[in-house]
């Protein structure tokens, strides 16, 4: 069973989803359900679960492993799983949902369904069949790059 197929069940379940991801927890996005990449929204998702992560500690709380913010009919959900044997934080943004209860518990089971899941293989990079540039020496970059500090 790979992370597509459970998640396109879960997707025609659930219509009002408009967001799924799947983020590491410095931001990398390893997975989009919607496949439109928004590394912003990856960081942003990062940083609200590190903040939380932070604001408990502060208060001596246990960690939440889910949270939402929401209101009557859109919001988003935020859950920790472990994805090729890493920690990983699941994302979903909906709107115009009915039942946001409802939702909430289908995001659940499919957290559940991916929890522990080694399918997210990085992406290997397609070779190009044309190059910007054929031939280059290292004394021509040093020339590019000269003027340019660290």
């Amino acid at each position: 069973m790979n992370i597509e197929s459970i998640y396109k069940g879960f997707k025609q379940a659930n219509k009002s989803v408009s967001i799924f991801s799947i983020v590491t927890e410095t931001g990398i996005e390893l997975f989009n359900g919607e496949n439109k990449k928004n590394h912003n929204i990856s960081v942003l998702v990062s940083a609200i679960v590190s903040a939380t992560n932070s604001l408990q500690d502060n208060l001596g709380h246990n960690r939440i492993n889910r949270f939402s913010i929401s209101n009557s009919s859109q919001g988003y959900l935020i859950e920790n799983v472990e994805v090729n044997q890493r920690k990983c934080i699941a994302f979903l943004a909906y709107q115009n949902e009915i039942n946001p209860a409802k939702l909430t518990w289908e995001f659940r089971k499919f957290t559940d369904s991916i929890n522990g899941l080694d399918v997210l293989a990085i992406k290997q990079i397609s070779k190009k069949d044309k190059y910007l540039f054929d031939h280059i020496s290292d004394d021509e970059i040093d020339r590019l790059f000269f003027s340019v500090e660290v």
